[in-house]
């Protein structure tokens, strides 16, 4: 199992170390020799899209966009929208409590949304049962494999679900959702970027390092047969290794980038978390925007799972914010898949 090092720049171009690990992100690499960046090594990608699309197909057991169950209810919306069958004009939706249970919330009108612009189109509701609601899609937007929905009632009380396979035509306001700067060559599987190289994420220590540098090295990792990626390539994992010394762990970190989120406007904030490493691994991941933190929880899920949050932008632009805050141990919590989808006004049409 090999890794990747971005060193530095060289004439223009980082280097890179090509070396072999026994354990994943753990074990210090072996030495090799120092080769430039080329299509083969670990190069910027500037023709990645903003979907970050790559070729890795999540098996069944991975929670997609379109979930088979409720997504993790962090102080956000109750309510899961799905569509009937894949090609079908009925999409059915649910408020739940956190425990599962059916709850009503008497919605008044139901809208999708869609397009770059967070277009608004009304659709008519029917209730089915305790907290249970359908729709027919429009006939315009049946060609929609993807697309949010949205529940409201009189006082403006919106409530959100993405429904569909893959991402929606939404304004995603992230860049490099999926860690996909960089390419990894195919005999590693690991790549360590110094602070500075990445054009859109940048990492902070957290607390106490045992490194020199006060620099965190952003560790990438690539998907393989033992290890599934949510999406596209790459993904991240919140334990560094030292820029001095990359033998050593360098503790904790987290990773931010700023966002240009516009003031008034609601947000739904969208990633995959996974555990990382052997059972006994402790990982706690800590969600912020600026200051507010979203997200504080234990990171159990041995599968990638994917937790959404609605928020109202209290201001223009944001810093968002992913913190490993568990014990050091090596194994820091996964991300993938960031994206903060742009809704509009939280209006109803």
């Amino acid at each position: 199992m090999g890794l990747l090092i971005v060193t530095g720049l060289m004439s223009g171009l980082a280097t890179t170390s090509s070396c072999s690990s026994s354990r994943f992100g753990n074990d210090a690499p072996s030495s090799g020799k120092v080769v430039a960046l080329d299509a083969k090594g670990a190069v910027p990608k500037d023709d990645v899209p903003e979907t970050n699309k790559g070729g890795n197909i999540p098996p069944p057991t991975v929670i997609t966009a379109e979930t088979s169950s409720p997504p993790i209810p962090i102080a956000g919306s109750p309510l899961t929208c799905v569509r009937t069958a894949d090609a079908s004009k009925e999409v059915r939706c649910t408020y739940q409590e956190a425990d599962g249970k059916p709850m009503d919330q008497n919605p008044t009108v139901g809208f999708m949304i869609s397009g770059q612009d967070s277009q608004k189109t009304p659709v008519d509701l029917t209730r089915l049962g305790i907290g249970l609601y359908s729709f027919q899609i429009p006939a315009p937007l049946l060609s929609l494999t993807a697309f949010a929905v949205g529940l409201g009632s009189s006082n403006n009380d919106v409530q959100v679900s993405l429904v569909g396979k893959g991402q929606p035509d939404l304004l995603n306001v992230v860049k490099d959702s999926g860690f996909e700067e960089y390419a990894i060559n195919d005999d590693a599987d690991v790549l360590f970027v110094q602070q500075g190289l990445f054009r859109n994420w940048f990492g902070v220590f957290k607390g106490e390092t045992r490194c020199l540098s006060v620099a965190p090295i952003i560790k990438i990792q690539k998907g393989g047969p033992l290890n599934v990626v949510h999406e596209g390539r790459n993904w991240a994992e919140l334990e560094s290794v030292c820029a001095d010394d990359y033998t050593k762990l360098g503790g904790n970190y987290a990773m931010f980038q700023d966002v240009p989120v516009l003031k008034g406007h609601l947000y739904m904030m969208a990633f995959a978390v996974k555990h990382n490493g052997p059972v006994s691994s402790s990982q706690r991941l800590a969600v912020k925007w600026n200051e507010d933190t979203l997200l504080d929880k234990n990171v159990v899920e041995n599968e990638w799972t994917m937790v959404r949050y609605m928020k109202v932008a209290p201001a223009d632009g944001a810093r968002i914010t992913f913190d490993e805050i568990g014990a050091s141990d090596g194994f820091g919590s996964l991300i993938d898949d960031v994206r903060i989808y742009d809704l509009g006004l939280p209006v109803l049409p």
